[in-house]
């Protein structure tokens, strides 16, 4: 008797198998078994360990509130004077009139849009749940759908939350530093930038735009307002942990947006031990190891909460490596590591050239025309397992490396200059009230599922001259203006903190940590863009946001130390 074990391959959780390969005991209770633990089950249980820890703290959070609320209330009472109770009480009235003000000219919101389509779907059906798009809104919508209704403008809803608070809390807290009620005015900063229009979008860009937007309005409120009681601190603190961990499960690629904030925090934790330089910058380098497994823990075992390992499983990256390969191929005009059976039927290298060089030359804000290099290389590089595209793809890269700096500086011109997408069909004011789809499409019978005032945004005589009218007197930015900021401020606010010793405060670090979050949002956008499109560059909608607070953190700075005449001085080394 040889290797006893569970037939058809053990339960779901494992399989029990003798410790020797070869049995020669006469009786079976004389054999010993091990159990060997199927990787998926681990996986799981890691995975339900840390929802429940996740709903635990939540619950925490909420019985803490309700316990300990006339304390918290007697601790704001006292921190905020009678005139500030005044502008605070203003400026979230204000605040409030906006939110119902949009909510009412943009109900139900825009969803008709490929990705939010399919998301739809797979919250009406199980069957067709995967992990393309981040579970987390699947999700949602199934327990909004659950214990509120089936209703499609539940993330107009959170979108609008989002903005408006964001610049509610950026006010209040300017304000409880300076004193300025001029500072209102920064509620025009929506209509005046695109931001407005992101609140209408149900996209996922968007969406984790706003969310973004919200939880660095947060920080930066913290840091400005500076709460003494513990309390209070706790309780902004475990907040501040929840809409990080719910915008990071909002994009695949969150972590590249989120983790330069992670700078600031480890800086805050090890504020008060610089005394070894050597020391502290082993321990800042293990806590930032520490805090990058954390995130990716999060990342990759959330989605096996509710996926089986074969629907978590996402081969997207393949797409972006087709189209790098294509590139440098392009750029550098070898295309000798291109395997041949990659090619279609009668397609060869000319015909891959030509798809870049009609693409790029021609029409710049649309680099392949689609996926003009898909229609030359099989569709099965996308849907293979990866490993041969990785392996050329690296080739390419320590074969050519200049030629890939020069692809990748091409999609950049395709997609940092251009403008944002409110000239674009579907928010002109014929698109934006459109279902987008045909009869009988799978698109059209989830837009069917709700009611028939939810199915699209159907504007009255008076929300269609509101609405075009702000259309038109809103600046449809180009992507370059934020990513510019961003660019500027990071490498500002990084060489006064590197040479300007007096100049370090967490005001600045914070700065610099979101400024580097912006440029390196927009700069893993064009390194990993799948096929150049202008639609893509949606992927780079969270830098507007970002670019906006960087700025007013970066003045913010400026003021703080008292102005910009004094803050000159300073940088020239004369005295204050």
């Amino acid at each position: 008797m040889e290797n006893a074990e569970m037939e058809k391959g053990g339960s779901p959780f494992g399989n029990f198998i003798s410790d020797k390969k070869e049995i020669n005991e006469e009786k079976i209770y004389n054999i010993n078994y091990k159990l060997s633990i199927r990787p998926n089950f681990i996986i799981i249980l890691v995975s339900i360990m840390l929802a429940i820890l996740c709903l635990n703290t939540i619950i925490y959070f909420i019985i803490f509130i309700i316990n300990n609320i006339n304390k918290i209330l007697k601790v704001v009472k006292n921190i905020i004077s009678l005139s500030d109770k005044k502008f605070i009480i203003i400026t979230i009235f204000i605040g409030l009139i906006l939110f119902i003000f949009q909510f009412w000219l943009g109900f139900p919101g825009y969803f008709q849009e490929w990705d939010w389509y399919r998301i739809q779907e797979k919250a009406f059906n199980l069957n067709f749940l995967n992990n393309w798009d981040p579970v987390l809104y699947v999700q949602l919508l199934r327990l909004f759908f659950a214990f509120f209704g089936v209703h499609s403008f539940y993330f107009f809803l959170i979108n609008l939350l989002c903005c408006w608070i964001a610049i509610a809390l950026i006010i209040i807290s300017l304000y409880s530093k300076f004193k300025n009620r001029f500072l209102i005015l920064l509620y025009f900063t929506p209509f005046i930038t695109s931001i407005f229009f992101y609140n209408i979008l149900q996209i996922k860009d968007y969406i984790f735009s706003l969310h973004l937007f919200l939880l660095y309005s947060l920080i930066f409120t913290q840091l400005l307002i500076r709460p003494k009681n513990n309390l209070v601190k706790i309780l902004l603190m475990i907040l501040t942990g929840i809409l990080l961990t719910i915008t990071l499960l909002l994009r695949h690629n969150a972590i590249v947006t989120i983790y330069p904030i992670f700078i600031l925090f480890t800086y805050l934790i090890l504020e008060k031990s610089i005394s070894n330089a050597k020391l502290y910058l082993l321990k800042f380098m293990t806590i930032m190891l520490f805090f990058s497994i954390i995130l990716l823990s999060i990342v990759k075992f959330t989605p096996r909460i509710f996926l089986t390992k074969e629907q978590a499983v996402i081969n997207g990256a393949n797409p972006v490596f087709a189209f790098n390969i294509g590139g440098i191929a392009y750029t550098s005009g070898d295309y000798s590591l291109i395997p041949k059976e990659w090619y279609l039927e009668g397609k060869n290298s000319e015909d891959l050239m030509e798809a870049y060089q009609y693409g790029y030359i021609n029409n710049k804000s649309s680099f392949t025309e689609g996926e003009t290099f898909f229609k030359v290389l099989s569709i099965n590089i996308r849907n293979s397992s990866g490993g041969d595209i990785k392996k050329v793809f690296k080739k390419y890269i320590f074969k050519h490396p200049i030629s890939y700096i020069k692809f990748i500086s091409m999609v950049g011109k395709c997609l940092w200059f251009y403008d944002f997408e409110l000239k674009k069909d579907f928010l002109s004011i014929e698109g934006i009230q459109s279902i987008n789809t045909p009869p009988g499409n799978n698109n059209f019978k989830v837009s069917k599922k709700y009611n028939l005032s939810e199915q699209r945004i159907q504007f009255s005589d008076l929300r269609l001259k509101i609405y075009t009218f702000l259309y038109n007197i809103s600046l449809n930015i180009n992507n370059i203006i934020p990513i510019s900021i961003c660019i500027i401020i990071f490498f500002l606010s990084g060489l006064l903190w590197l040479y300007k010793n007096n100049f370090r405060n967490k005001l600045l670090l914070f700065t610099f940590c979101i400024a580097f979050s912006g440029f390196a949002t927009a700069l893993i956008v064009i390194m990993f863009s799948p096929s150049g499109r202008t639609i893509e560059s949606r992927y780079i909608a969270p830098v507007l946001p970002i670019s906006i607070i960087s700025l007013i953190s970066f003045l913010t700075f400026i003021y703080d130390r008292g102005g910009f005449k004094k803050f000159f001085k300073e940088l020239r080394g004369e005295k204050k």
